[in-house]
């Protein structure tokens, strides 16, 4: 069925579930049954040749356009917000695309001025249902294209390399944990991060917290005197834990983590700020609570979880023009640091 095109007459291209990406104006692109590395050496089957649409976006070429030798357009930065406009939307409307099983998928939808363009899923089932229960345009089955693809202003997933991709194409990114790749990617990432005109920035579910908040302001102004040790410890149901209290503890002291040693999957002994700590992360109801001791008494936060509503409004700001989120990659590096180290430790 044709779609709607962007000037009311009817759009020729589709993405469809089995492997077919639209091109902007109408084209398509076919796979070819290719491979590509996934990481951590698994292969991702079905790489398709670049597709043939010819749309165009105020004069350039459309995303997708094959080129010489059959290679893939590649548009600045410029396009995105030139298509945006094209599109119809409202100056307040932002795209995502949604790359994987994603948690944050269904608020994101249901935020006003916010659209959900691409998805993507080896899985076709799980691709054609995502694609029919948010009415989504763009449904891919490799992440990679949904980043090289699709129109957006965001782009959504855990792979710091496609993160990485999506900074250098112009879009701002969100990771969701647990986050896929190692140092050399998170080196990549924090690179491009410090020349990119975009941001990345990782969802952290306790980060906007304002009782973790309060208690990092009571260690600053020296309610306990100086800080001599500490116990961090978080319960989720998914995610990653781990990721979640060693933010937890930087925030609570107001320095760096760095980790001493890894005490199997769901302890380590590390520092924050220089001081002495002990982390616990594990599964089951969410929950945070954080001890730290000083010279002059013992300060403890317990807050009740209220959901991971700021951190995800923090991206849709940014997405229309706002600050830099509090979790952003440039300025939580240690702790992304510290858990690769943990789990090579």
């Amino acid at each position: 069925m044709a779609a709607p095109g962007r000037d009311g007459g009817a759009d020729t291209g589709a993405a469809v579930d089995t492997g077919a990406v639209a091109g902007l104006g109408g084209g398509s692109a076919d796979r070819d049954g290719g491979t590509r590395a996934g990481l951590g050496g698994g292969a991702a089957a079905g790489t398709g040749a670049a597709g043939t649409g010819t749309g165009t976006a105020e004069g350039g070429a459309g995303l997708g356009a094959v080129g010489p030798g059959g290679a893939r357009g590649k548009p600045d930065a410029g396009f995105f917000s030139s298509d945006r406009e094209l599109a119809g939307f409202g100056r307040a409307d932002v795209r995502v695309s949604v790359l994987g099983a994603r948690a944050s998928l269904g608020a994101l939808a249901a935020t006003p001025g916010v659209r959900i363009t691409g998805v993507s899923d080896r899985d076709a089932g799980e691709l054609a249902r995502r694609s029919r229960e948010h009415g989504v345009r763009w449904a891919l089955r490799e992440d990679r294209d949904a980043v090289e693809l699709v129109p957006a202003e965001g782009v959504v997933g855990d792979r710091l390399d496609l993160a990485e991709l999506a900074l250098r194409r112009g879009s701002h990114a969100l990771l969701e944990s647990p986050l896929v790749g190692g140092t050399t990617e998170l080196a990549a990432l924090l690179a491009r991060v410090r020349t990119a005109e975009t941001r990345c920035s990782v969802l952290l579910p306790w980060a906007h917290h304002p009782e973790l908040a309060a208690l990092g302001k009571a260690v600053a102004e020296g309610r306990i005197g100086a800080p001599t040790s500490f116990v961090a410890r978080v319960r989720a149901p998914g995610g990653d834990p781990a990721l979640d209290v060693l933010d937890a503890a930087e925030r609570a002291l107001g320095g760096p983590v760095e980790l001493v040693a890894g005490l199997g999957p769901t302890r380590a002994r590390v520092t924050a700020a220089g001081v002495p700590g002990v982390l616990e992360a594990g599964r089951g109801a969410r929950s945070l609570r954080v001890v730290i001791t000083g010279e002059g008494g013992e300060l403890v936060a317990e807050p009740a979880f209220d959901g991971s509503g700021a951190a995800l409004a923090d991206f849709v700001a940014l997405l229309r023009g706002g600050p830099v989120p509090l979790t952003d990659v440039a300025a939580i590096g240690s702790v992304l640091a510290a858990r690769l180290a943990w789990v090579t430790a």
